[in-house]
């Protein structure tokens, strides 16, 4: 975990507001959010863009993943000293040899087993559980009570649905998207969207659409 205590928060929707608490939790001042619309009254400003001085302490708090990925690109190349956070919940369970990428952020009541490894820029959300040696790729998001079993592998920018389940040692393809309360007993290709129990392949949403005109 980033040892700062100013930090900035790029996003100030309800995700962002979340990240905010946690960052309170650990004795960590949110300086000011960073977001270019009109956001509802918060406890601390609300800034267009980051200060051009200095060299600011950052969390992408956007739950999006693509939009995400987009931000901190975007961020990366605009500002050369910047300086990603990783937050952390006091109420999170963090095994010593767990590691966790900058930028990411553990909500409160997640479980984060021996040997497992969280990418940059990650949300393990509230209550989820990621198990021994699991392998967890850049950009991801396991949402609320999901529950990966061991050595489970999820590639770049996953959205492991809300109540979802993986058995041990799958692999999850970049940017699939598993539904909530999908189980997942074997392993998912790349860009799918699965869900069901066990978790099967859905129709993209753009075919649904298709086929109800």
């Amino acid at each position: 975990m980033d040892t700062t205590k100013i930090i900035y928060l790029y996003g100030a929707g309800g995700h962002g507001r979340v990240v905010r608490d946690i960052a309170e939790a650990r004795g960590i001042r949110v300086a000011a959010f960073i977001d270019d619309h009109a956001a509802p009254a918060l406890p601390c400003p609300v800034l267009p863009h980051l200060p051009s001085e200095g060299t600011p302490s950052l969390v992408v708090s956007i739950g999006d993943n693509r939009v995400r990925r987009c931000v901190v690109r975007k961020l990366q190349a605009q500002h050369r000293g910047l300086r990603w956070a990783s937050l952390i919940h006091p109420s999170a369970v963090i095994s010593p040899s767990a590691r966790i990428g900058e930028g990411s952020v553990v909500m409160p009541g997640a479980v984060i087993n021996a040997g497992a490894v969280i990418g940059r820029h990650c949300i393990v959300n509230t209550g989820a559980s990621v198990d021994h040696d699991c392998r967890v790729g850049d950009y991801c998001h396991i949402a609320p009570r999901a529950a990966l079993c061991g050595a489970v592998q999820l590639g770049e920018g996953v959205l492991f649905g809300v109540g979802a389940c993986a058995v041990p040692s799958v692999c999850i393809g970049p940017w699939a998207l598993v539904g909530a309360g999908a189980a997942v007993i074997r392993d998912i290709e790349a860009h799918s969207i699965v869900g069901g129990v066990p978790a099967r392949p859905l129709h993209p949403l753009s075919s649904l659409c298709q086929n109800a005109t």
